[in-house]
């Protein structure tokens, strides 16, 4: 009898079952998944080692006796490598599915920070073999912080339009690179 009560209430609206088995976890927005694709794709290549070993030699470079030798010696195997990683990044990059605008956006500013470095190493060597290799490292220093720059405007231009928290996880995300 007390089933059939039950069973009358619930067909009639009167009272509601509602099943719910654990959290629902969504992930990350579409944009943020693009962007971690991106950033995926960019890293694990030649070029970002030889990125890292250029950051490292310029390091050591600053504070050795014989850091000129250092640069002169190094740098060019470093900027062949980049050289070479970055039409590799160019087609992995390329290759990503992109979801959404923002993303397209922001593949589109990761390839050309890509050419950019590239274009940055391959000028610092060529510095570095006609000029003091001093004097060739604090332009090629003052290079790359200005594409630093120009990358963070690049990174609140692709993520332009979205939500304050979405857009802070996408700017997170593309600043690793």
């Amino acid at each position: 009898m007390v089933l059939a009560v039950v069973a009358v209430l619930a067909v009639t609206g009167a009272i509601k079952f509602e099943f719910f088995a654990g959290t629902v976890s969504a992930g990350p927005p579409p944009s943020v998944r693009d962007a971690m694709a991106i950033v995926s794709a960019a890293h694990g290549t030649q070029g970002s080692e030889a990125v890292s070993g250029v950051r490292a030699l310029l390091d050591v470079a600053g504070r050795a006796p014989n850091g000129v030798a250092l640069i002169r010696q190094q740098l060019p195997p470093l900027a062949k490598q980049f050289g070479r990683a970055a039409p590799v990044i160019h087609g992995r990059l390329f290759a990503v599915n992109m979801k959404t605008a923002t993303g397209r956006k922001c593949r589109a500013a990761t390839m050309r920070l890509v050419a950019f470095e590239q274009w940055a190493l391959r000028t610092f060597q060529e510095d570095v073999a006609l000029h003091p290799a001093s004097s060739a490292a604090r332009r090629f220093t003052r290079r790359w912080l200005a594409l630093g720059q120009w990358w963070i405007a690049r990174i609140n231009t692709c993520d332009a339009g979205l939500p304050p928290q979405e857009r802070a996880a996408v700017a997170q995300v593309m600043t690793t690179l």
